[in-house]
């Protein structure tokens, strides 16, 4: 569960880890004084992420809501307390009041100091290493403590601040996968656990959490519910805490009170190895709840009448790999693609989502760009879209004072632009123009269009550089005797390069429209059966023509008569046919 409202305060003096710091805020740490408090930009910073905290906490504690992930959660608290020290009049909201009808726990609800290595796991195996120790999953839902007084069940009690929380008795006693009675000769019996929303066939891995924590707390909530929202709703024990029994036999004396969800979900182990492999297990094979990570237990504790409502030494929790992480923008780039497509692509403070660095993530258009307003120096919520590519969710935390950017306008290429070499120069946009003949050459050269093994974008950037890239065409007249004088192209290399540039020759019409990048002309064929294979057939075409052909829209058709009528393009295919390049002629 997320580190209890409570003790944020704490927290805030003492919390050490420091993985998402940046050099200014190392030295607002060695000399708030003069650093910190004269800097608007971080005391704006601290204030919105201290807004952003009391919103999330009040919603948490005072409705049950999550409306974030822990990962979300605990990063933002981290850069907070990094930040507050320096500007101590920037407090978050204190939660006042208790809830309402607020019971106390007959034994407290610990939490549970989260590590997030590897390294810091073997380091708390090795120091208990005398110790029989447990992995559970951790369970993706809300803590609740059950009590059975004679074998009945008397009170539900929700996690709260684990000393005093929610009575949700009446709540509990509704829902028909929870045991009512159970059959023991205790006077009490107190279980501690997660009351989870079921999920068929789970796998964390593949579908994140959808959404579980906020279906159950949302549940526990609601005053009127639904019998048949109440068949999804299921209990996890992962403790009880005076049972005084081992482990295995607590587990069996669950399993034979009803408590059925509990079995295969506690297992011993002894090693880093055992921990992983365990986790993994549960990261990527079914489950009926979601996680969000393990818990690792030693079975000998301090009584449970001593415990306190603070995380204790001898149980920790390891988060599954992120799937979502906050991080600061440091700039904006743009890349240009062979249509002339400007995609904005943020450089990241690097971050870890899913075991993978990730320092760099496209927002798509420019458009996208705009609506979302984001910034250098923005702090900012990464997501894994479908748990593999990396997209931009939120924009946490705005920096001040905002200013105005020069994006380059969504017109500033086209399909049509960047042909030759010598427009690189020309263009007020130079590097973007660069990319875009590039990124032709290696359209070109793929197995989209001329199939050309072994030359790719390496290959045009090195022959650009050199001068010998004229546009889109003359390398087909390139010699082996010129390219070996070329840095990095050696005389074996120069003559495989010919070889492909002779065999490019010969690829038939089609071939050579696509890879000088003619667009989609739609599902009939280019040529009747008695139109000659020739490139001034296709340019001769009036644009009533081209519309005449099916799955051809207007837009599309304008684009093919303007693609065979361009200057440029008309050029170059002159000098295709110049070199006598099979399929421009019916020879």
């Amino acid at each position: 569960m997320r580190i209890i409202f409570w003790l944020v305060l704490i927290l805030v003096l003492h919390y050490s880890t420091t993985a998402y710091s940046t050099p200014s805020l190392t030295n607002c740490q060695t000399n708030c004084q003069t650093n910190c408090q004269t800097n608007q930009q971080q005391a704006a910073e601290a204030q919105a992420l201290a807004e952003h905290l009391t919103a999330w906490n009040k919603a948490y504690y005072q409705q049950g809501i999550s409306l974030v992930s822990d990962a979300i959660y605990d990063q933002t608290l981290q850069r907070f307390t990094q930040l507050q020290p320096c500007f101590p009049s920037i407090q978050l909201t204190a939660i006042t009041g208790k809830p309402s009808s607020s019971v106390q726990h007959p034994i407290v609800q610990t939490g549970l100091n989260k590590v997030r290595t590897s390294q810091a796991v073997e380091d708390w195996l090795a120091a208990r290493s005398h110790q029989e120790l447990w992995v559970q999953p951790k369970a993706d839902g809300v803590a609740v403590s059950l009590v059975y007084r004679n074998g009945k069940l008397i009170q539900a009690i929700s996690r709260g601040n684990g000393e005093l929380g929610q009575d949700w008795t009446e709540k509990v006693k509704s829902l028909p996968n929870i045991p009512q009675q159970i059959n023991t000769n205790l006077a009490q019996v107190i279980l501690q656990g997660e009351l989870v929303w079921r999920l068929e066939n789970h796998i964390q891995a593949q579908q994140d959490s959808q959404g579980a924590r906020s279906q159950i707390a949302g549940f526990m909530q609601r005053q009127q519910t639904n019998p048949e929202e109440a068949k999804q709703v299921e209990m996890y024990v992962w403790d009880w805490p005076n049972s005084g029994l081992s482990m295995q036999a607590q587990l069996n004396q669950l399993v034979s009170w009803g408590f059925v969800r509990c079995q295969g979900l506690t297992q011993p182990v002894k090693s880093l190895n055992d921990v992983q492999r365990w986790q993994n297990h549960w990261y990527t094979q079914p489950l009926f709840m979601a996680t969000d990570g393990v818990v690792i237990r030693q079975q000998q504790r301090p009584n449970a009448e001593d415990w306190q409502a603070k995380p204790p030494s001898w149980a920790i929790g390891w988060k599954h790999p992120a799937q979502q992480a906050v991080t600061r923008v440091s700039k904006i780039i743009y890349t240009v693609g062979r249509t002339g497509r400007i995609t904005p692509l943020l450089e990241l403070e690097p971050l870890e989502l899913d075991q993978r660095t990730i320092s760099r993530t496209s927002l798509g258009s420019l458009k996208t760009l705009k609506q979302m307003d984001v910034q250098p120096g923005d702090l900012v919520t990464i997501k894994l879209a479908g748990l593999t590519i990396p997209q931009l969710e939120e924009v946490l935390v705005k920096s001040q004072p905002r200013e105005a950017l020069n994006h380059p306008p969504e017109t500033a290429f086209h399909f049509l632009s960047c042909l030759q070499a010598e427009a690189i120069d020309e263009s007020p946009y130079p590097k973007g123009c660069e990319q875009q003949f590039i990124a032709r050459l290696s359209w070109l050269s793929s197995n989209h269009a001329l199939n050309m093994q072994g030359v790719g974008e390496a290959t045009w950037q090195l022959l650009l550089k050199e001068g010998v890239l004229k546009d889109l065409t003359n390398w087909l007249a390139l010699t082996p005797e010129q390219l070996e004088k070329l840095p990095s192209i050696g005389e074996k290399r120069s003559r495989l390069l010919v070889m492909n540039f002779r065999q490019a020759a010969t690829q038939p019409l089609e071939m050579w429209l696509k890879a000088l990048g003619m667009p989609p002309s739609g599902s009939d064929p280019l040529f009747n059966g008695e139109e000659a294979i020739h490139w001034q057939i296709l340019a001769n075409r009036s644009l009533e023509d081209w519309q005449g052909r099916k799955g051809l829209g207007a837009k599309r058709a304008q684009d093919l008569q303007a693609f065979f009528n361009d200057p440029t393009i008309q050029q170059q295919a002159n000098y295709l046919e110049k070199m006598q390049v099979i399929g421009f002629s019916n020879h």
